[in-house]
């Protein structure tokens, strides 16, 4: 099984990448040796940059100035999850799409997310990448009210 990478109706991205090997999946609640959660984290920001690239050279993707980004994964049961605890993994999706150069950085000003969703179906991770009109202008400091 491979990387998908499509474009919506609406214009979205889409990056489907199938779980082959559920212990490659970092969660917020795992107690990794650091050396064993590099190795996960490389293998998820690896595997986003060459799909995410491949579609950059191939013109199906555009680059973008920013995004809002939705994470699913999907689950052959259905059994309660909480799909929060796998933002780590998500994370590393993201670093591999700012590696491939589909957006400039991941800080708040391109990125919004991403917003972790759990769902029902083969066990996979969807991102959908929504292309925003302009990078977001940094907030201004000042006294919280």
């Amino acid at each position: 099984m491979t990387a998908e990478t499509t474009v919506s109706d609406t214009g979205e991205l889409i990056l489907t990448l199938p779980v082959l090997d559920h212990e490659h999946l970092i969660t917020a609640n795992q107690r990794r040796h650091w050396s064993r959660t590099f190795r996960h984290t490389s293998y998820w920001r690896t595997w986003a940059h060459i799909a995410a690239r491949n579609a950059l050279n191939r013109g199906t993707w555009p680059k973008l100035s920013a995004a809002a980004i939705t994470c699913t994964i999907t689950w052959p049961d259905r059994r309660r999850r909480d799909a929060a605890n796998w933002h780590p993994t998500a994370k590393a999706l993201v670093d591999g799409l700012i590696d491939a150069g589909l957006l400039p950085d991941d800080d708040n000003t391109h990125v919004t997310g991403p917003d972790m969703r759990a769902g029902t179906g083969p066990y996979a991770i969807h991102l959908a990448i929504t292309p925003q009109p302009t990078a977001a202008a940094p907030m201004a400091r000042g006294p919280l009210p």
